[in-house]
């Protein structure tokens, strides 16, 4: 695949259990193309043999993501630009393409590039006191939109936090909530990802909580390095 829908594709981003993330080209700008794409060789198994219930689940996941995270309007929340199929019926949506995150900035344990580097001389540059209060303060007010909709999004962790060309904080991936009707999102019974998963979670992932949201992000930001401030 070359293209999908008016873009042109440029490379795989990364991809998860059941998509593919696709940075892409337009007429004017870069954007990030969310498809769906079974990936995980158990869902394969389990779906070759003829488990259609879990085919639909699964692409209904995919699907709910997409149409709550269009709902949601808010500075700090990823946008979704549109939402369609490819020609042979894979559903995909269009979001900015945002080339920073959180994880990259103070949590770049995950990056190739920094994991080659001798350890003597890796460097992770702090936030500043007054840089971290206006982004948790984004931060926490697109979480007050989230839970004002019956949402809890359950895995804020510096790879879902993106950062703008302002410094902002952009709230993304959505896969892992919980629906105010009390439906998950997701169809996996165990996620998260340590440290940043609460141990509450941990023990019953279908709890809700919206304090935990709050405190997946604040516990995140004391992780990151600053200059002489703790967050209380």
């Amino acid at each position: 695949m070359e293209s999908i829908g008016r873009c042109r594709i440029v490379r795989r981003l990364r991809g998860g259990h059941h998509c593919d993330v696709l940075l892409c080209r337009g007429s004017d700008a870069e954007t990030v193309v969310k498809l769906f794409h079974i990936r995980s060789r158990h869902l394969k198994r389990r779906i070759v043999k003829g488990d259609t219930a879990l085919a639909a689940r699964v692409r209904q996941s995919f699907m709910d993501e997409a149409g709550l995270t269009a709902d949601l309007s808010h500075p700090n929340i990823i946008k979704v630009l549109d939402i369609a199929e490819t020609p042979d019926g894979m559903p995909y949506f269009v979001m900015p393409h945002l080339s920073s995150s959180l994880a990259v900035r103070v949590w770049p344990l995950h990056l190739q590039s920094f994991l080659k580097t001798p350890v003597a001389e890796r460097h992770i540059e702090p936030i500043d006191p007054v840089e971290t209060a206006r982004f948790l303060q984004g931060l926490l007010s697109a979480l007050s939109v989230v839970h004002e909709a019956g949402i809890v999004h359950r895995d804020v962790k510096p790879n879902n936090i993106l950062i703008d060309d302002r410094g902002s904080p952009i709230l993304c991936d959505f896969g892992m909530a919980l629906l105010a009707s009390g439906e998950s999102v997701t169809w996996r019974k165990r996620f998260g990802a340590p440290p940043f998963v609460n141990p509450e979670q941990l023990i019953d992932p279908a709890a809700t909580g919206r304090p935990r949201d709050a405190s997946q992000a604040l516990d995140l930001l004391k992780s990151a390095p600053s200059r002489n401030m703790q967050l209380t």
